[in-house]
């Protein structure tokens, strides 16, 4: 929630107000639980910035229960009902932008049209739900945007699947104690998918040759300030880490930290293990290595404990 301290932005007022431009600068495609929180917190508040009200906008992959929660936003705003200020940073209720989105067919100019910006500012879309379009919708959307720059974050596949799993079940746990039901789930909910970095790399460089612009979550959290101006200058606006309500060095919406349990850890390690390799000869850089180190000094650990245990604890785990 936002704090209701904040002297919130306009957005149809400047709009009213000012010559606009529309459509996004960049998008963001992910992934979910690498900082891209923190990224839409601090390009919301930059001055050079007209953001939407929502950070994932998931225009090409809305589900109905997003569409219903936003119709029910709209509705209760209309009714006086909404609290405002704890939700969105602005200083009234973007009715025009929540009515174009729900009653607007979803097409590739209406998308564009969500973008409203006065001259001299950049928008964009930050939707981690993106990076798993069909490759059909990506090559569309590059000759509709053939300008618009893309961002990739990204986290050791397996500290970002289990982050995940526990963002979207997170009383899970207090329920369900078996490592197998655990794995199960994230087998078959889609945990997986968002961590196969090297394959959506592959189709997104595809169809933006040269415009897919990848920072590491590991980069992010040593040194946030310096990785925000790299952002800010690829983006092409002044690369300011003082701005009002700023949150560089903080983090935003942190989760749960709840440990992984070792036969969770066994899994994603080994499930992984082809992606790292994959990532490090993408890559070559130190957070690839680290990630690749790590995974295998922590299955030659899991091995070692798994052979020492009892034959009995060794069937109830495996």
């Amino acid at each position: 929630m936002y704090n209701r301290g904040i002297r919130f932005k306009k957005m149809e007022s400047t709009a009213l107000e000012e010559p606009l431009n529309y459509g996004p600068d960049f998008i963001c495609i992910g992934a979910q639980k690498s900082c891209t929180s923190w990224l839409h917190w601090n390009l919301l508040f930059h001055p050079e910035t007209s953001m939407p009200p929502e950070k994932e906008i998931n225009y090409f992959c809305c589900e109905p229960s997003t569409w219903r929660e936003r119709y029910t936003r709209l509705m209760k705003a209309k009714k006086n009902e909404f609290p405002m200020n704890e939700i969105f940073p602005m200083e009234s209720f973007p009715f025009t932008w929540y009515e174009h989105f729900l009653f607007t067919p979803h097409t590739a100019e209406n998308y564009c049209k969500l973008f409203p910006k006065p001259l001299g500012k950049i928008s964009g879309d930050l939707s981690p739900t993106y990076c798993l379009l069909p490759p059909q919708y990506i090559e569309a959307l590059s000759k509709k945007l053939p300008d618009v720059k893309i961002i990739y974050l990204l986290r050791n596949p397996i500290d970002r699947t289990w982050s995940q799993f526990r963002m979207m079940k997170k009383n899970f746990l207090l329920t369900h104690s078996e490592d197998s039901e655990i794995i199960h789930y994230i087998k078959n909910e889609g945990c997986l998918d968002h961590s196969r970095y090297t394959s959506i790399l592959n189709v997104w460089e595809l169809y933006f040759p040269g415009r897919v612009k990848v920072w590491f979550y590991d980069q992010i959290c040593k040194n946030p300030k310096k990785i925000f101006k790299e952002i800010c200058a690829y983006l092409n606006i002044s690369p300011q880490t003082n701005f009002l309500y700023n949150k560089i060095k903080s983090k935003v919406f942190e989760g749960s930290s709840i440990p992984m349990p070792i036969n969770v850890e066994k899994y994603l390690s080994t499930e992984f293990q082809e992606e790292l390799i994959s990532l490090h000869q993408h890559f070559n850089n130190i957070y690839t290595k680290q990630w690749l180190n790590k995974d295998t000094s922590a299955l030659s650990k899991i091995y070692s404990w798994y052979r020492n245990k009892p034959n009995n604890l060794k069937r109830r785990v495996s």
